[in-house]
């Protein structure tokens, strides 16, 4: 009789996508109303919930539908993102209206470069007859426009609406955080993963929680990481904060085996590491972060390899431990591969693994169609002037900001040009912008970069403004 009407309540929010259009109506109306969450965070919290329809499958045990409902986009999962962003930009415009065009010269050049991108997807698609992978590459591209326009409603809002971040919204993004890897460790811990398949010693579960796939949920574990980062560098009552963000994230990449977000974020922290010392002259506070993200995550490797002496339910995190500890050796095989070509691996399981990196280096990963893990090589096969005009702007972006960045060399610099970085680095392990909360991610770091470029007023945790 329960599992009957669970069922039956399951079936009920699978097909009334009516009842969460009111819910995120309400919700987004009483909070900007009420003032006590900003615009920012109220997208970061429905980004994280954005596919949250595959828990009841996962609570219930139903494996079918939980698979289907991450590998299909359900009717319901496309209507509530419509109708989300719908009430969220017109409670923004309502506030933005007035700033949607400034005078500085980044703007400006900024605007004319979607628009020159605009004008190359039309010159090169409007006369062609487009087959289906055709016009999933377009989609591609077409979701990177998006993006761009993201980032500048983004970076209007940190600029002009006066919410002011606080401890309470670090604890919503928090909160929101733990509830999405709890539910991504119920996944892995008790095998019902949609994600799995045999690695090594065993069965590999990778957790997607409410998010659409694992790499999807990585890069929220990266984003997580990042600011932890920049509220690092705060003071002390933010600085804790800041470790807590770290071990979120690191937990958050780990179960989901997403090697490709722990390369973004090392790539990242890196970069933002290096201009830190540029600027302080401070090698141990500068690298600090970084270190402790490094060491943090080789104790969790470390950990996974050994935790099923003490329990067998948590037998599941030896592959996932196995999968990054081979990191550096695929690498190195990769590289031998193509410049000497020497085929270091001989079992399956580490030639499958090379061959998902594959995709990020220029070799198809659907045979007969040039479909990469790479937004940058999607652009290519969609169209040279497309890819041309993008990297035009990219180009632009990092002289306008490692022009300032010279000039300055103040804090704030430093991770608004992290921040770009990341927003390129993203593109390098992913195919797709138009995948959500992929593109909503990639825009609030690139609006971090634009807000700091374009003002001459210092950007920091306490003053900006969401």
């Amino acid at each position: 009789m329960i599992d009957s009407l669970f069922e039956k309540g399951l079936y009920l929010f699978d097909g009334t996508p009516v009842l969460n259009i009111i819910a995120i109506a309400l919700f987004t109306a009483a909070a900007i109303r009420s003032n006590h969450m900003p615009y920012v965070v109220i997208f970061l919290v429905y980004a994280a919930l954005h596919h949250a329809y595959a828990v009841p499958c996962l609570l219930l045990g139903d494996a079918i539908r939980l698979r289907d409902f991450h590998l299909i986009s359900t009717p319901n999962v496309v209507i509530s993102g419509v109708a989300f962003l719908i009430v969220w930009l017109a409670f923004v415009f309502r506030d933005v209206r007035d700033y949607l065009v400034d005078d500085s010269i980044f703007t400006k050049v900024y605007l004319v470069c979607i628009g020159i991108l605009v004008c190359t997807l039309f010159v090169e698609n409007i006369y062609s007859d487009l087959s289906d992978f055709q016009i999933h590459l377009l989609k591609d591209s077409t979701s990177l426009l998006a993006t761009l326009l993201f980032a500048y409603v983004i970076s209007i809002i940190i600029r002009h609406v006066s919410r002011p971040w606080s401890v309470y919204e670090l604890r919503a993004v928090s909160a929101v955080s733990v509830l999405v890897l709890g539910i991504a460790a119920y996944e892995v811990l008790n095998g019902f993963a949609w994600a799995s398949g045999l690695y090594s010693n065993g069965m590999l579960y990778r957790a997607s929680s409410t998010m659409l796939n694992p790499n999807v949920l990585g890069l929220w574990g990266g984003l997580l990481i990042f600011f932890g980062g920049y509220l690092f560098d705060q003071n002390s009552r933010l600085k804790r904060y800041g470790y807590g963000m770290l071990l979120l994230g690191v937990i958050g990449i780990f179960i989901t085996g997403s090697r490709s977000s722990f390369v973004f974020c090392a790539a990242v922290l890196s970069i933002a590491s290096c201009l830190q010392w540029f600027v302080s002259g401070k090698f141990k506070h500068s690298f600090q972060y970084l270190i402790t993200f490094t060491g943090l995550f080789f104790l969790a490797c470390i950990s996974g390899q050994y935790l099923n002496l003490i329990s067998s339910g948590f037998s599941s995190l030896q592959p996932l431990s196995e999968r990054f500890l081979a990191l550096p050796e695929l690498f190195f095989s990769i590289a031998l591969e193509k410049t000497l070509g020497v085929d270091f691996l001989a079992n399956d399981i580490d030639q499958n693994s090379m061959l998902s990196v594959y995709g990020r280096i220029g070799v198809p990963i659907s045979e007969g169609e040039e479909i990469y893990d790479n937004a940058y090589l999607g652009l290519i096969s969609s169209g040279l002037m497309t890819f041309y005009a993008w990297l035009l702007m990219i180009l632009l972006f990092l002289v306008a900001g490692i022009k300032k960045f010279l000039e300055h060399k103040d804090q704030q610099g430093v991770y608004a040009l992290s921040s770009l970085f990341g927003f390129i680095i993203i593109g390098l392990f992913i195919r797709a912008y138009q995948v959500f909360p992929v593109w909503g991610i990639s825009s609030l770091m690139l609006a971090v970069f634009i807000v700091w470029v374009t003002t001459d007023e210092s950007v920091s945790i306490r003053k900006m403004r969401c």
